[in-house]
């Protein structure tokens, strides 16, 4: 090139007359490119062209919008025929010559605008940034390393390699005329640049005073020699895969940010003048970032830390309970931010931290940079918008896995909280006021965990972090599946498809991983999420997955597009599957648009990866080639087979494993199906209700066997019985409909997974030989190994279908005689076996269906017994009317007497003493007191028992004194009275019975008042505890207390006024007593009401021994007991089955000798998760006599059977999935008469009952727990070493740790 200085004569045009003249706009342009002019040298050397020297290069300032040009001038008179071209230098070799007018001609000095227009150029894409009104705003970046691909008139015009040096980017050209045919069609994929680095790329405006047009394509890796032809013959390719530039000339700005322009379209080329300063692209740093332009635009290296800090103030935030409102968009952090936030506070509590994905350091240490764009800015350079689609799936797929990540720390932290498993049964089971599709019954209780409480339990399970995590995740999974759905963004992915080798294989895998990402909702992504255990709901996604499966290529076709799908899988149908796949003769040709080639994936079956990996071309084949070579993608069933084999496998399980994730949806969430679902349980529930009403009736009939009743019991009867019948004709016609629904889906599967297996028959012909479709009867009489159904039974038994219908579905099968056959049943077989092994786990932890089952067995032998006792209803009619008669005479005698008595006993009430009823009270509360005294002093304290009991026992006696002064004899009456009556004579006593207007202090006095302040102190002290325990009882408790007060009043004032004994005082008094007593009967918080208040989430401490770090575990252990099903429940036996099973010759068989079922029933396996359980299940026979004296019975001790006798009447015991159990024989309830010196003396009734103990062990790994576990009021520490609580006693009829009764109580067997 000539070395000419530029030089401005004038602000006017250059005085040219008859000049050729090439305006390159701007200024300072590089010296590695110019435009050059070839002329057709005449004789003697015709045809050979000669270059002619360059151009004088003159400053112009008005070319295009007043901007600075250099024109580059040729005398044009007379000049011979020639042609323009953009000269490059290359590394090595000639320069490199890129046409631009093949017919240069001279200008005119009257021209306005110069003929040929060269414009230097940098590729721009536009990168998201902040959230303006729920919409993404981005902005310009420079294009990141990658090949930039110019077409000018339908034809390639540049290939340049884009790579950054230091903060500027590099454009290096490709010598495309070394890799082309004479009818310009490519033939290698590999085509390296040699051109010399450019700073800007050059591309003409305007030639032979014509505009020009022009399309730009951006990859992240070279396009295939076949992709480039096919967006060289196809412009509908170039339309969708293409940015178009119908005009070059450039805005003053473009359209970002806030900036919205109405001729948006027409600012694809602008200048740089506005363009904000930004850094050199660093893209796997960028897609760290939810808003990568805010880090691109911070030159200054502080919008990291920026980050960290805002993140990390939040953070702290809401541990502090400081925020918990939700927050405005412009508060919401980096998710990588506020993930470093929480490892950093892993890491401090961790002796070996973790290896994270995102590092604190370089976020915190981000250095400053120069603006990127201020050399290009000043030398006049313009950008051109390209679209970087695989920028943003890949940004979308980054965060994505950032906001799972994110999940996943927020786990971890959750896991170091010793109450998170309190805080997950409290959140999974009480808290919503749903599970699945029912009400769930324990929502009722969740009123009484306070706001704090609920506060404390988002701490605990980081619901604020998790709920912006999900909020990103969610975002992301729909825009990265809005970006999969869009022609564009798969023509991106068409250029992976046009490839070959390991890069075609990347393809497959690289598509099925961004079609998994967008798959499965948040909730199931988030291990903390009540979801999450929930089978998976059906997602946009998965919609998309199926509709892609069975899209049709004639649909896209009608589009003129060529869809995902076609590039993913053959076309074909279900009918052309049955015979073996026969490949064909000639490899399907690459025409470049990206549609399924089975040949090509066929070919790496033989293959292995190449020594050399720079064969292989995209980063999708690297990252293939990779895995392989780390052992990654080695597998059971692939190893020792070469690395081709193993990049088919990989490329298409996770696409089939996406289709399958897809149906399985479809088919969990099936309205018609869920619809039918909750009709069986809705009928289910109304049997249960009348089964119920049916019961109570029968019950009541045989007590009373009433007219009446028995109509009321046929009633029931009758209605239970119409609606079994009704529901027997539904049941056929739910049978019949669930039939047509699994055919539907069936045929929907097979519809789906037709074009896939497909894909899989062509792909892998000599793995998979003889792969086909047909029917199952047919293949199982030909002996063809199914995929899926083979060895299920633990015998190796095949499967056979049940149904006609069942035996016609389709299924893939393969010849038993292939060695990969072989090979595949070898390890099907060992992989069912572990999934017996799970399946045997699943069941130990409680099958469901099963007890459901047995239970409906159980009802239906009681609706037996009930036939039963209905055919011997006559006999008991009549014993029941011979009692009637006798209790009608002992009415009639009773009401005899009361007359004789009345008035003698009203006469004795109408006293100052206290009424009868007051010692009534006092019996039942020294009872009370008695019985429950070790409960009390467990809950309370040994002195709140004691002083219960004294002071119950102080009322009855001072109630039993008072009432005895009115039922003595009259020389003790007289004693009595003269000693309650005694006055105290001291200043004291004087003082006293003035303050209450007595006479005088009396013992009578004196005693009523002990015993009031006894009560008071008593009731006041239960008013103080239900108020720490949160009890909603404290208001009955208050009101008690309030009455005892009064009552202690009405015992020392004397009354003017009496009524049956008691004066105003007393009465008030007492009806405050009984009314509390009602309150706190009424109002008494549940047990687990009790835990949600004074647990760790509660506000009240009143239960220490449940707050804290430390009893974390022992309140998981009281509230998993609250929410468990651990019981021993008694079912009957009825006698029809006994007698059906000796009439069938099974007269030794358990249940024909058994007369109940005895069962421990738990399900803590699956609420705990602890598999290992020890259960300890022991029986007592009892033995209850009942003398026979005259018309009066008396009872006598209960004796347990001796445990010799007892084992007699066990027929068989064990373990069941859910338990224990025991199939007993109850002796019948017989007579037994006494004798003395062989005379009878005497006659009893004797009758047997069993009582149960049992106790399930758990292992925590922290130390032992027993269930039944205490009520949460208890105190009292589960301690294996502790006989009362490890050995049974069936004298203790409330043993803590064991259960002591039947779950259904009044069952005695």
């Amino acid at each position: 090139m000539s070395n000419l200085a530029h030089s401005r004569l004038s602000d006017g045009p250059p005085c040219t007359f008859c000049d050729f003249i090439v305006a390159v706009l701007g200024s300072k342009h590089s010296q590695g490119q110019r435009p050059v002019v070839f002329q057709t040298a005449e004789a003697p050397f015709p045809g050979v062209e000669r270059r002619l020297p360059d151009g004088i290069q003159k400053s112009y300032l008005r070319e295009v919008s007043n901007a600075e040009s250099a024109l580059h001038i040729w005398p044009w008179r007379n000049q011979p025929a020639s042609r323009a071209v953009l000269e490059v230098d290359a590394e090595s070799g000639a320069p490199i010559h890129l046409p631009l007018t093949d017919a240069p001609a001279p200008e005119s000095i009257q021209s306005e605008t110069t003929a040929n227009i060269l414009m230097p150029t940098v590729p721009m894409a536009w990168v998201r940034g902040m959230n303006h009104e729920g919409k993404h705003l981005t902005w310009p970046a420079l294009a990141r390393p990658g090949f930039l691909y110019l077409f000018r008139n339908g034809s390639l015009w540049r290939e340049l390699q884009i790579a950054w040096e230091g903060n500027r980017p590099q454009f290096r050209d490709v010598r495309l005329a070394d890799h082309r045919t004479e009818d310009g069609q490519f033939t290698e994929d590999r085509r390296p640049a040699v051109g010399k680095p450019l700073a800007d790329v050059w591309v003409p405006v305007r030639l032979d005073r014509q505009d020009q047009s022009l399309e730009a394509a951006f990859s992240e890796s070279p396009l295939s020699a076949a992709r480039l032809n096919g967006l060289q013959s196809d412009s509908g390719l170039r339309h969708y895969r293409c940015s178009q530039f119908r005009d070059l000339y450039p805005a003053d700005q473009p359209q970002m940010g806030f900036a919205r322009w109405p001729d948006a379209a027409k600012r694809t080329v602008f200048r740089l003048d506005k363009v904000e300063a930004q850094r050199p692209r660093a893209p796997a740093k960028e897609w760290q970032f939810e808003r990568p332009w805010e880090y691109l635009a911070d030159t200054t290296g502080t919008y990291a830390g920026k980050a960290l800090d805002m993140a990390a103030s939040l953070y702290e935030e809401w541990n502090a309970g400081e925020r918990t409102g939700p927050l405005a968009p412009f508060e919401h952090p980096e998710p990588a931010a506020l993930g470093i936030a929480i490892q950093k506070d892993l890491d401090r509590a961790s002796e070996t931290p973790a290896k994270r994905p995102f590092s604190y350091d370089e976020w915190r240490t981000s250095d400053c940079q120069t603006d990127a764009l201020e050399d290009l800015r000043n030398r006049g350079v313009c950008g051109l918008r390209i679209e970087d689609h695989f920028y943003e799936m890949r940004h979308q797929q980054a965060r994505i896995n950032t906001a799972r990540h994110l999940l996943e720390l927020c786990a971890e932290k959750a896991r170091k909280n010793p109450q998170l498993e309190n805080a997950l049964l409290v959140n999974q089971i009480i808290l919503p006021g749903r599970i699945g599709r029912q009400k769930n019954p324990l929502f009722k209780y969740s009123l009484a965990l306070p706001s704090s409480g609920r506060q404390k339990i988002r701490r605990v399970l980081m619901t604020e972090e998790r709920t912006l995590g999900q909020h990103y995740l969610t975002l992301a999974q729909a825009e990265l599946l809005q970006c999969l759905k869009r022609q564009p963004y798969q023509q991106a992915l068409a250029d992976l498809f046009s490839t070959k080798g390991f890069d075609y294989a990347g393809a497959f895998r690289c598509a099925g991983h961004f079609i998994s990402d967008t798959l499965e909702p948040a909730c199931k992504q988030d291990p903390l999420d009540p979801e999450h255990s929930q089978p998976s709901p059906d997602s946009d996604g998965k919609a998309w997955v199926r509709s892609l499966c069975t899209e049709q290529a004639a649909a896209s076709a009608s589009r003129e597009e060529v869809s995902l799908a076609r590039m993913l899988w053959p076309q074909t149908t279900p009918d052309s599957q049955t015979e073996p796949y026969q490949p064909p003769e000639t490899p399907e040709p690459n025409d470049g648009t990206g549609v399924f080639r089975g040949s090509a994936l066929a070919a790496l079956e033989k293959l292995d990866l190449p020594e050399d990996l720079s064969e292989i071309l995209t980063v999708e084949g690297l990252r293939l080639a990779d895995d392989i070579q780390s052992g990654a993608l080695t597998t059971l069933m692939l190893a020792g087979m070469n690395s081709g084999m193993k990049a088919l496998d990989s490329s298409h399980s996770e696409l089939h494993q996406s289709i399958r994730s897809a149906m399985a949806a479809l088919e969990n969430n099936d309205r018609q199906l869920q619809n039918l679902t909750d009709e069986q349980t809705r009928l289910a529930q109304r049997r249960a209700a009348l089964k119920a009403e049916h019961d109570a009736a029968s019950r009541e009939w045989m007590k009373r066997n009433s007219d009446q009743a028995f109509r009321k019991e046929q009633a029931a009867a009758k209605a239970l019985k119409d609606f079994d019948d009704a529901s027997a004709r539904l049941e056929q016609q739910h049978v019949q409909t669930r039939q047509t629904i699994q055919q539907r889906l069936m045929a929907q599967r097979i519809a789906a997974m037709a074009n896939p297996m497909e894909g899989i028959r062509q792909a892998m012909p000599e793995l998979l030989p003889d792969l086909r479709q047909m029917t199952l009867s047919d293949a199982i009489a030909q002996g063809k190994y199914v995929l899926g159904l083979e060895d299920l039974g633990p015998d190796g038994a095949r499967y056979n279908p049940e149904t006609p219908a069942a035996g016609k579905a389709l299924v893939w099968v393969l010849s038993r005689d292939k060695p990969t056959t072989q090979a595949i049943q070898a390890l099907t077989r060992a992989e069912n076996q572990l999934t017996l092994a799970r399946r045997a786990l699943a069941e130990a932890n409680g099958n469901h269906e099963e007890l459901k089952a047995k239970l409906q067995a159980a009802q239906s032998r009681y609706n037996q017994v009930v036939d039963e006792l209905k055919q011997t209803g006559s006999r008991i009619r009549d014993i029941n009317a011979e009692i009637r008669k006798l209790e009608g005479e002992a009415k009639a005698h009773r009401v005899d007497l009361n007359a004789a008595e009345r008035g003698r006993l009203h006469r004795v009430l109408n006293t100052p003493a206290l009424p009868l009823v007051v010692l009534a009270i006092e019996a039942v509360n020294v009872a009370n007191a008695f019985g429950s005294l070790k409960r009390t002093s467990r809950e309370r304290s040994g002195y709140r028992a004691i002083s219960g009991l004294l002071s119950s026992g102080y009322g009855g006696a001072l109630a039993a004194i008072l009432l005895s002064e009115r039922f003595a004899n009259e020389a003790t009456r007289n004693r009595i009275a003269s000693a309650l009556q005694y006055q105290f004579r001291g200043e004291g006593a004087k003082f006293i019975a003035r303050v209450f207007r007595a006479e005088a202090l009396t013992v009578k006095m004196l005693l009523g008042g002990i015993g009031g302040l006894a009560l008071t102190g008593i009731s006041f002290s239960d008013t103080i505890y239900t108020i720490n325990t949160g009890d909603q009882a404290a208001l009955g408790h208050g009101i008690v207390t309030v009455g005892s007060v009064v009552t202690t009043l009405s015992a020392l004032v004397p009354a003017q006024l009496t009524l049956l004994g008691m004066g105003p005082l007393g009465w008030a008094g007492l009806c405050l007593i009984l009314g509390g007593a009602v309150l706190v009967a009424h109002y008494e918080d549940e047990p687990i009401e009790n835990w949600l208040k004074n647990g760790p989430f509660g506000e009240h401490d009143g239960l220490p021994h449940l707050q804290g770090d430390n009893n974390a575990l022992e309140a998981w252990y009281r509230l998993v007991y609250l929410l468990s099903q651990v019981r021993v429940s008694i079912y009957p036996i009825p006698e029809i089955t006994r007698v059906t099973l000796k009439r069938q010759g099974l007269a030794n068989h358990d249940l024909a000798q058994a007369t109940h079922l005895i069962r421990l029933e738990s399900n803590l396996p699956g609420l705990t998760g602890f598999t290992e359980q020890q259960m300890t299940f022991k029986l007592q026979l009892l033995r209850h006599p009942i003398r026979q004296d005259g018309n009066h019975s008396v009872r006598l001790p209960t004796q347990p059977v001796p445990e010799s006798e007892l084992q007699s009447h066990i027929i068989r015991k064990g373990a069941t999935p859910d338990g224990y159990e025991y199939i007993v024989r109850t002796p019948a309830s017989h007579a037994e008469t006494t004798k003395f010196l062989g005379i009878p003396f005497s006659s009893r009734n004797v009758s047997y009952s069993w009582q149960p103990k049992a106790q399930i062990r758990v292992e925590t790994g922290i130390r032992e727990l027993a269930f039944p576990a205490p009520p949460p009021k208890d105190s009292t520490l589960y301690d294996a070493r502790d006989n009362e609580h490890t050995e049974p006693d069936f004298s203790d009829k409330k043993q803590l740790f064991w259960i002591n009764e039947f779950s259904n109580p009044g069952a005695t067997g």
